[in-house]
């Protein structure tokens, strides 16, 4: 069991990682360059920014977490890159207020959504909207994150195709579904399909008792 810790430790550890860096050197350099132009953007970036970092803090720490304070790290990095897409990002969070203190393996809903704009809503020149949903029923917990991007248009080069690897997917995702896994065996699933008429759909379902 403490092996099993470890491990998982470790791959939360990596996640963190490969999310952190260049989100972090971005929202900076944004940060600067909206200082002299638009003080007014740049201190709600700033903001926004904080409260990224104190959510963000508290996943790396913890392993488990709450569905609401995943939610909060998630709204803070959509409210960022909202300012940096300057209304190219349209985003909705749907999450009842009654769920928010259910248990969540940290770091599970902010790489679905990182996913989806970069490959999805970043390279589409209109941009577009994320829709981010959570559901219970019949003791399942459903995470839905949504995108009316690109889809498979854009897929980074040299990852396969194929039925469960569509645009946006890779070491993240298989980091993810390794973690469930680990944590709750054949009980807990992630599917990437497409959306339609156009974009992707990421699903996390997983029971609601840790």
């Amino acid at each position: 069991l403490a092996a099993e810790r470890r491990a998982t430790e470790a791959q939360l550890r990596l996640l963190q990682g490969q999310i952190e860096p260049h989100f972090l050197f971005n929202t900076l350099a944004n940060v600067l360059g909206l200082m002299d132009a638009d003080t007014p953007r740049a201190r709600l970036m700033l903001e926004s920014f904080v409260e990224y970092l104190r959510c963000s803090l508290g996943s790396l720490r913890f392993e488990q977490q709450t569905l609401g304070h995943e939610v909060d790290l998630v709204g803070a990095y959509l409210r960022i890159v909202a300012i940096r897409m300057e209304g190219r990002l349209r985003y909705s969070v749907d999450v009842p207020e009654a769920l928010r203190a259910l248990p969540l393996p940290a770091l599970m809903l902010q790489p679905l959504v990182e996913n989806a704009i970069r490959h999805g809503l970043e390279p589409k020149i209109a941009g577009g909207c994320v829709t981010v949903t959570a559901r219970v029923n019949s003791g399942t917990l459903t995470l839905s994150v949504s995108d009316d991007g690109l889809g498979q248009q854009v897929l980074p080069p040299g990852l396969p195709r194929s039925a469960d690897k569509l645009a946006g997917s890779g070491t993240a995702l298989d980091n993810i579904r390794e973690r469930l896994q680990q944590r709750f065996g054949h009980s807990a699933h992630l599917r990437i399909e497409p959306a339609l008429p156009h974009g992707v759909c990421a699903t996390l379902t997983l029971p609601t008792a840790s």
